[in-house]
């Protein structure tokens, strides 16, 4: 027979678990910290010093780096390109995804099939993405401009002329990121009750008005979330530009990201690119912000 006394040490103290929590979480705590926050905070030391050329820190310079990026023209216009590239991809994007994940929400052997053709770009790497579309869109040897002569139309310089260029990348921006906002709505209509579809049936509402005042009313945590995780890519959107245009033609796709990557790894000015990244950085907190606030559910259910 157990005693009292032997029972009472099997019960398990407050304080037991909170160490074996913390025994439990510290290696994952560590690696977060280490890979992420450590090198948050050594961006911020960079942009404060100069650097040689070969990397190596040579003085303490404060604000400067900031001053000198704040007023460098060809900066505010790459981030300027960036914010329009991003009021471009977020609405289309949100449009497809929302579009394919009602047409594909019933269960079928076919829909399946076509989520997961729709999902494939997704998880295809980005860089892969872009030679794809230099497969596409080479004024030479690119399929799009075969097709064209194939039926008479002259050859389109797709990736030399800025308007064209720019089309071309916010496309492959799109169709690589539409599989991944069309399962975050898929998951917000899965969760959605069936007695509110067969409420709004039984009370006479077709589909578009059950669509309009039902369903996406109670999608507004889906939009939150695919509008917040379309922004992020959007402002960080770079492996296609470096396969496709360089930044090119005459800075038309010389997005923020892009440009920074020049600073850095083709002019070696560590410290204005580091400076560049912690505004750009402190641009996108800015933004998911707001989008959290002004999108955030006045749904329950």
């Amino acid at each position: 027979m157990t005693t009292t006394a032997t029972r009472r040490r099997r019960i398990r103290s407050p304080l037991d678990s909170y160490r074996n929590a913390v025994f439990l979480l510290a290696p994952t705590v560590a690696l977060i910290f280490l890979y992420k926050y450590v090198p948050i905070g050594q961006a911020i030391w960079a942009s404060l010093n100069a650097f040689s050329v070969a990397g190596n820190p040579l003085a303490f310079v404060g604000l400067d780096n900031f001053v000198h990026v704040l007023t460098d023209v060809s900066f505010l216009h790459s981030l300027m390109l960036t914010v329009i590239f991003a009021a471009v991809k977020i609405p289309l994007q949100l449009a497809l995804g929302l579009g394919a994940a009602l047409l594909l929400y019933q269960s079928s052997a076919f829909n399946s099939f076509l989520r997961v053709v729709i999902v494939i770009p997704a998880i295809t790497p980005i860089a892969i993405i872009g030679i794809i579309f230099l497969f596409l869109f080479d004024r030479e040897v690119g399929l799009t401009n075969a097709f064209l002569t194939a039926f008479g139309v002259g050859r389109v310089s797709w990736l030399t002329t800025p308007a064209t260029a720019q089309a071309v990348v916010a496309v492959a921006s799109i169709w690589r990121d539409a599989g991944f906002t069309m399962l975050i709505y898929l998951a917000g209509l899965t969760a959605i009750p069936t007695q509110v579809r067969e409420a709004a049936r039984i009370d006479g509402a077709n589909g578009w008005q059950s669509t309009r005042r039902i369903i996406l009313p109670m999608l507004q945590r889906s939009t939150q979330l695919a509008t917040v995780t379309t922004t992020i890519a959007a402002f960080q959107f770079f492996a296609p530009i470096f396969v496709l245009t360089r930044g090119g033609p005459q800075d038309a796709t010389d997005v923020a990201a892009y440009h920074i990557y020049e600073q850095a790894f083709v002019f070696y000015d560590q410290g204005t690119a580091n400076a560049m990244s912690v505004i750009l950085v402190s641009l996108i907190v800015v933004i998911t912000t707001v989008e959290l606030y002004v999108l955030r559910s006045r749904w329950e259910y």
